[in-house]
């Protein structure tokens, strides 16, 4: 590039003179309100209706910014265009340090490079958030930008060249294209050079498949990923219109050559440059395989600074130290064993441990053998945990190896949120289930630094062990404890080496190091450094650290009688070391409260602070101005240090703990819980304070204003919990300002800044925190007050927000300002303290007063309930009648009606989700999840108990009441075999085994388990195909009881428990431990359904009295108890992540949301505290019979009242003001279900479930309401499909499945039938009226539209309608409605028949439509309305509105006729509705009133949304 800047010299901006020192200060002081105003006016945004100001990104400004104008003119504009998930800044820094911003920080003093203009373009390519953007939109942004840019003169001639990383390089090509095509940027395409091609993926990039797989888990399209696929259109459009354009340019392309540390791998971002006259060098950076490391480190949480943890400490080591340790005959025999083994590192504190596994890590690698290492760190929280130690190994073994890869890939689509499970969840899922069952050729090598520093790691050294006896791995591990010391049992150490570090092993690694630093000594000579090197290394005893600290204190000696006292005067051994440094502090005259203070930082914060974080920490701690924190780290006598990533931290742990010790008795000894609370009432300042103001909307404009936010904005808002935590309870200022902040607004930005870094769990982690503050403080004191009220109230705040409000935090994290509060319940703190606003919106009708635990409710109001099952995207219920319903997870609607054919007794999804099978007394059934296919149906000879999918999905195992295990492949659909399991049993035996009552399979162990009454219980060995034991229980004398009948059982499915939960009939619940069958635990149940939750840790139960009970598998403490009594429980099943329960009671499902279920993670660092208590909650609810359900809506002309019909068959009067009854109007006889109410002025229709139909006029008085006369009661004979009245009400039309038919009537008269005509040929139909010709009837059928005359119903048009284009064939059409103005008519179809299908929104300019019309209707789409709509809700002045699939309440503007157009410009989002309000199988019934507010009913009430349309998101 350098080389091709020369060549453009000649080429001068047009009279552009040299810049005068004044001007030049004028345009410096101006450039950055210029690129504030291009900010805001170019900004790729989602609503650019609303304009927001954010602050500083971490990944740099979007649009074009900047970087460095030389004074004289410039030769050459060079703009650098970043790739997916990169940034205008991020993409060229490295580490985000500053200072290695290398374009604007190092390229404007290169030489070659002074007369040139640079620039780097931003552009949102975030690929963790929902965007509707794509290439084509990045590259009209760049070419806008580019022409717009005030400091590029719009007539200069100044050559363009481009810089394109990745996907940049694409964006750079479409524009190209662009500008060539488009006339306004043609003097934009004259001024492009060169370009250089950073790794792109010119023929799109595999990484697109592995990234759109990954992204399956969340929602929301992202276009721009879609165009990076492999022959995607938009890169086969690039590659074909490019060579058209590019003869004249230089084009150069630089790819992957070399292989990368965490894997070997060629690059294929390269296109076939024969027809783009390329350049290709060599480039160091493989970019799609960085690119995947990348995202997979964000899906799992693995954050990238943990690699820079070994160059670090491989950094340290000095010449040819630590060699001796490869020497070894136990470190050659861990490395070249034929298998697995662990070789545990024992040595002294500060002994030099991290340098000897970074040089261990360097050695496996230079011998080009697979390792992966992990740092553990105990002043990092984060990083001391077993939960990320997990998901950085298997992030790391992911990226060398392509199979697991994929295999990881697989887990995070199937499983949401992987990095906030707990590390025995991470351990089941990753690698039991994923990665231990994938054949590595080579052996992989693990290197983990400090696991004394690991806060699980007694818990983590089984699964090491577990790790070196499934798999081909070698693990070396460094500890200041040895083995027998760290494991907490029995464990065989056939595989584990170990191996203690002595004084002597390091003794020639502390002499190069003091031979390598005593040079520095420049007061010494050869012999004097030689005798003070001999001392030294004699007197640390082997400890490096030591010996560090003395050299650093050495040169502050100068004197050689000083350097004989201190030499003589050598504290000995660390502490000694620590009390000597100590001392040198106290004598400081000035320094030390900030000395004290930054120490305090060090010693208790959660993770290691940055300089100018911690700067800004100790100003409002000491609450007075510093100065550089470099300054005061040389204070404190080499406790403290500053790494590379300019992190200040203790020198080594020995420190801090030496530190936070008792006895200590100096100034500078830290207590724990006071330190913690500085800690926290320093972060709470910080977040009462300005910076965390929420935005503010300036007056006049629809600017949003975010306050800057400084550095310390990312501590203070993740750590606020942990300091809580650890902080006295007792303490009354800490009490206080945790009320001032929650009652502030700066509690809702400290919601929005975490939910915007997808972080939600560290809300869930602070209400945890606040309720643990008070429950430790109810222990010494009373706690009362507004205060604790508030506190109290938030803690069961934040948690159950998150619990129900999550998933819309994570899309639309501003939405905690003004979305979300007000449909919480009324006495919560967030309702109360901004969900009442005057001016906001406003939801009323709520019967709710607190949180439900009960999400949602499914009614099957004509069958009974049998089975239910869960997978991580769908849950199944099973009928008795035979039939299944499938449902999605997320919104609990339905997607699926399956037919097995007869009683269901078992429903199992895959482990995968990708099968479902469902059994019954004659046969199974197996069902393909893609495409809800039957794929295959097996006959069996008796009633299955159980089924069990095992060998990746591929064979389904059933155990069947004829005592006989049968299994089948299901890939291919044929049996395989079948096996008695009492064929090995002696006949004595056998005769008492004769029909069992129930079985279960536990494939961890490989074990069945079976239950006869009045037997002992049988287990049986799958894999051996043998008895295995039998279980007899015995009274506490050791006696056998007479009576042993069990009524369930249930295996934990969290692996190597070994553990089985058995219920009897007299109400015992015990835990048997299968590998030695004895009894761990004994508990009263009562239960005769058992449960165990898919990561183990959880056992549901179900009782005869409609009970269920969830207790802690390994304990059987009980957690939590749901009380409905009198509702016999069906079936009990998780979620599949363990967080949800549904039940089944008769005719419906409950789907319940218990705080329970959101368990403290086993290494979540608060393990010191008291938890939260977990005393068994109860809950009460309405059984179904308590209930009248609403199945109809019609609201008033003025909007101030509403009509409710029930399906008991009465018809209320509400008023919208409150959301509640005023009174009944009337009730047809026989308690049959409404169905539809259709009003008309002061008429009221209403349609029934017998096909009856009635219509009322309505009487208002001074008294209230009330019914007149009855003016049509009419029973149709079948399903009546639609009603309909004209504007006076003197035409009635009744559209029954397979007839229409118009009746005429007055104001005085009853109605009487005109005509009927037969619609059998047309049973897909809806009608209309006219919304300009009261004349006229609109109807839609088919692809066809027909207008048709009131008084005779007969067409208008010709026979067959008027085509409509962009209608599909065999859709069925669901709703006609006029819109904008009654300028246009849009039409909604569906492709499903179910309650609640999923519409395809087509529009009609009603202009185009006449009796005379001939020509074809051409249907206007749009984009937003094609994609996300789930259901059209009406008309709001030129508004239509209707519902998305993110459950947002949307509506959009008119656009152009006769044309396919995106609606970001018209799109405004006003409010969501919570999931629970749309989580039945009825169908939706909501209406938008001429006021803007909206009517949504919710099972047996209706909430009212007042002002709804009035707020724009």
């Amino acid at each position: 590039m350098a080389k091709l800047i020369p060549k453009l010299g000649s080429i001068k901006e047009p009279n552009q003179d040299p810049i005068d020192p004044a001007w030049q200060l004028i345009r410096q002081r101006t450039d950055s309100s210029s690129r504030s105003r291009l900010s805001l006016t170019r900004i790729l945004t989602r609503h650019p209706t609303t304009l927001l100001v954010p602050p500083k990104d971490p990944k740099g400004p979007l649009g074009l910014n900047t970087l460095f104008r030389p004074l004289q003119p410039a030769v050459a504009d060079l703009i650098f265009v970043h790739g997916l998930g990169g940034g205008s800044r991020s993409t060229w820094t490295k580490s985000e340090d500053p200072s290695l911003y290398w374009p604007k920080e190092w390229l404007p003093h290169d030489p070659d490079f002074i007369d040139v203009r640079i620039h780097t373009f931003g552009y949102n390519s975030n690929w963790q958030k929902e965007s509707t953007l794509n290439i084509h939109d990045f590259a009209k942004s760049l070419l806008g930008s580019i022409q717009d840019c005030p400091q590029i003169p719009r007539r200069s001639n100044t050559p363009l060249i481009f810089v394109g990383h990745s996907m940049g390089g694409l964006v750079i090509k479409k524009a190209f294209i662009l500008a060539n095509q488009l006339h306004e940027y043609e003097s934009v395409a004259r001024r492009v050079r060169s370009i250089f091609f950073l790794a792109t993926p010119h023929r799109g990039a595999d990484l697109a498949t592995t990234l759109s797989k990954l992204l399956a888990v969340s929602s929301g399209a992202r276009p721009f990923v879609q165009d990076l696929h492999p022959k995607s259109l938009a890169t086969q459009t690039i590659n074909d219109e490019f060579p058209r354009y590019c003869q004249q340019l230089q084009l150069f392309s630089f790819y992957e050559t070399l292989p990368m540390y965490y894997g070997p791998g060629r690059a294929s971002t390269i296109a076939n440059f024969r027809d783009l006259d390329s350049n290709p060098q060599q480039f160091s950076h493989d970019d799609e395989h960085h690119e995947q490391q990348r995202l997979l480190s964000h899906l799992l949480g693995v954050p990238e600074t943990l690699a820079d943890d070994f160059m670090t400490f491989n950094s340290q080591r000095i010449g040819e130290s630590c060699k001796w340790l490869i020497e070894k005959e136990t470190f050659t025999a861990w490395q070249n064993s034929n298998t697995s083994q662990l070789y545990w590192i024992s040595a002294k504190p500060a002994a030099g441990k991290s340098v000897l596994s970074g040089y261990v890590v360097k050695h496996l690698k230079d011998s080009a053998l697979d390792c992966m290492f992990y740092f553990f760190a105990d002043n990092d929280n984060l990083q001391s945990s077993t939960s990320l130690f997990l998901r950085s190994m298997a992030s790391q073994m992911a990226s060398v190896h392509p199979q697991l890869l994929q295999t990881v890939v697989q887990i995070c689509t199937r499983e949401e949120q992987v990095c906030q499970m707990d590390a025995r969840t991470i351990w089941n899922k990753l690698f039991l289930e994923g990665i231990l069952k994938v054949e590595l050729e080579r052996r992989q090598y693990w290197v983990l630094d400090a696991l004394d520093q690991c806060q699980g790691d007694s818990d983590l050294i089984p699964f090491l062990l577990k790790i070196t006896d499934m798999a081909n791995i070698n693990i070396l591990v460094t500890s200041r404890n040895d083995f027998e010391t760290s494991s907490p049992f029995e464990i065989c150490r056939s595989n584990v080496i170990t191996e203690e570090i002595l004084p002597e092993d390091t003794e020639f690694d502390i002499s190069l190091y003091l031979e390598a630093n005593m040079k520095n000594l420049l007061r010494f000579d050869e012999e004097a450094r030689r005798r003070t090197a001999g001392t030294i290394l004699k007197k640390a005893a082997g400890c490096f650290l030591w010996a560090k600290l003395i050299l650093k204190e050495l040169q502050k000696v100068h004197m050689s009688t000083e350097i004989r006292e201190f030499l003589e005067e050598l504290p000995c051994g660390i502490d000694g070391l620590y009390l000597h440094l100590l001392d040198s502090m106290t004598r400081a005259k000035y320094g030390k409260p900030l000395a004290k203070a930054i120490l305090t930082w060090a010693v208790c914060c959660v993770r290691p602070l940055r300089t100018d974080e911690l700067s800004i920490a100790l100003q409002m701690d000491v609450k007075d101005t510093i100065g550089s924190v470099e300054d005061i780290v040389a204070t404190c006598g080499h406790f403290l240090s500053i790494d590379k990533q300019s992190r200040v931290q203790m020198i080594h742990p020995t420190a801090r703990d030496f530190f936070l010790r008792s006895n200590i008795t100096s100034e500078f000894a830290i207590d724990k819980k006071f330190g913690h609370k500085k800690l926290a009432m320093t972060c709470l300042q910080y977040l009462s304070g300005d910076e965390m103001q929420p935005p503010r909307h300036q007056r006049l404009s629809m600017v949003v204003v975010v306050p800057k936010r400084s550095s310390f904005v990312a501590y203070a808002c993740n750590c606020l919990h942990e300091h809580i935590n650890h902080a006295s309870s007792t303490d009354d200022d800490l009490l206080m300002e945790l009320a001032n902040f929650l009652s502030s607004s700066n509690v809702l930005s400290w919601i929005e800044y975490l939910a915007q870094n997808s972080d939600l769990n560290r809300v869930v982690q602070t209400g945890k925190a606040l309720k643990n503050f008070l429950q430790r403080r109810r222990k010494h004191m009373f706690t009362f007050g507004p205060e604790v009220a508030i506190i109290d109230s938030w803690g069961t705040d934040l948690i159950r927000l998150v619990g129900k409000f999550g998933k819309t935090l994570l899309s639309f994290p501003s939405s905690i300002f003004h979305a979300i509060p007000p449909f919480c319940p009324v006495e919560s703190a967030p309702y109360q303290q901004f969900g009442s606003q005057t001016h906001g919106i406003s939801v009323i009708g709520q019967s709710n007063t607190t949180w439900d635990e009960c999400l949602s409710t499914i009614f099957h109001r004509q069958q009974q309930l049998s089975v239910l099952t869960c997978s991580g995207e769908y849950f199944a219920v099973g009928a008795s009648c035979g039939s299944i319903t499938v449902y999605n997870n997320t919104d609990c609607q339905e997607i699926q009606a399956l037919e097995h054919g007869e009683y269901i007794t078992v429903l199992r999804f895959s482990e995968g989700g990708q099968k479902l099978a469902s059994a019954g007394a004659v046969f199974i059934k197996i069902w393909d999840v893609s495409n809800w296919k039957q794929l295959w149906t097996f006959n069996i000879q008796a009633q299955c108990m159980f089924l069990a999918f095992m060998d990746n999905d591929r064979i389904l195992l059933g155990a069947l009441k004829n005592n006989e295990v049968k299994n089948w492949n299901v890939d291919i659909g044929i049996p395989r075999n079948s096996e008695n399991w009492t064929q090995d049993l002696d006949a004595q035996r056998v005769h008492g085994f004769r029909r069992p009552t129930a079985a279960a399979f536990c494939m961890n162990d490989k074990l069945l388990a079976i239950v006869y009454r009045g037997q002992d219980l049988l287990l049986r060995d799958l894999e051996k195909d043998a008895f295995y034991d039998t279980f007899a229980r015995r009274a506490p004398d050791g006696r056998p009881l007479v009576n042993t009948t069990i009524n369930a059982l249930a295996f934990s499915c969290a692996p190597d428990t070994h553990l089985l939960a058995v219920s009897y009939w007299d109400g015992d619940l015990i835990l048997l431990d299968t590998s030695d069958m004895s009894v761990k635990e004994t508990t009263m149940g009562s239960a005769y359904i058992l449960v165990s939750s898919p990561d183990g840790r959880t056992l549901a139960t179900a009782g005869n009295q409609g009970d269920v009970q969830l207790f802690d598998f390994e304990s059987l403490k009980l957690l939590y108890r749901i009380s409905l009594d009198g509702y016999y429980i069906k079936a009990i099943a998780f979620s599949a992540d363990s967080r949800r329960l549904l039940d089944i009671r008769g005719s419906q499902c409950q789907i319940w949301d218990p705080m329970a279920l959101a368990r403290q993670d086993i290494d979540d660092g608060s393990s010191d505290t008291v938890s939260v208590s977990t005393a068994p909650q109860k809950i009460r609810e309405m059984g179904p019979s308590d209930i009248v359900l609403i199945t109809a809506l019609a609201y008033h002309d003025n909007g101030d009242k509403f009509f409710c019909g029930k399906e008991d068959g009465s018809v209320w009067l509400y008023d919208s003001n409150t959301g509640q009854e005023v009174e009944k109007l009337y009730g047809l006889p026989g308690g049959v279900p409404i169905m539809s109410l259709h009003y008309n002025k002061t008429y009221l229709s209403s349609t029934d479930s017998s096909s009856r139909v009635t219509t009322h006029k309505l009487l208002r008085s001074h008294i209230g309401w009330g019914i007149g006369r009855t003016l049509l009661d009419y029973r149709a004979g079948e399903a009546v499909r639609q009603v309909l009245s004209n504007n006076d009400h003197s035409r009635f039309l009744v559209s029954t499945t397979s007839a229409d038919s118009v009746w005429s009537g007055t104001k005085s008269s009853k109605f009487e039938l005109l005509d009927s005509i037969s619609r059998k040929d047309a049973p897909n139909r809806r009608w209309a009226n006219h919304p300009t010709n009261e004349d006229l009837l609109i109807l839609v059928t088919d692809n066809f539209v027909h207008l048709y005359d009131w008084v005779s119903l007969t067409e208008v048009t010709a026979n067959k309608g008027i085509p409509l284009h962009g209608a599909n064939p065999g859709l069925r059409i669901h709703t006609v409605m006029p819109c904008f103005n009654n300028s246009m008519i849009a039409a909604a179809f569906s492709d499903s028949a179910t309650n609640r299908p999923r519409p395809h929104v087509l529009l009609f300019h009603l202009a185009d439509l006449s009796v005379s019309t001939k020509k074809v209707l051409e249907g206007v789409k749009y984009e937003y309305l094609a994609d996300r709509a789930e259901f059209l809700i009406g008309t709001h002045g030129n508004r239509l509105v209707f519902l998305d699939s993110a459950g947002w309440v949307c509506s959009v503007a008119s656009v152009k006729a006769g044309t396919t157009e995106k609606t970001d410009g018209n799109l405004m989002r006003h409010f969501f509705l919570p999931s629970d309000w749309l989580s039945n199988n009825n169908e939706l019934l909501i209406e938008v009133t001429k006021q803007g507010d909206v009517i949504i009913v919710k099972r047996d009430e209706v909430a009212v949304v007042k002002r709804g349309l009035s707020n724009i998101e």
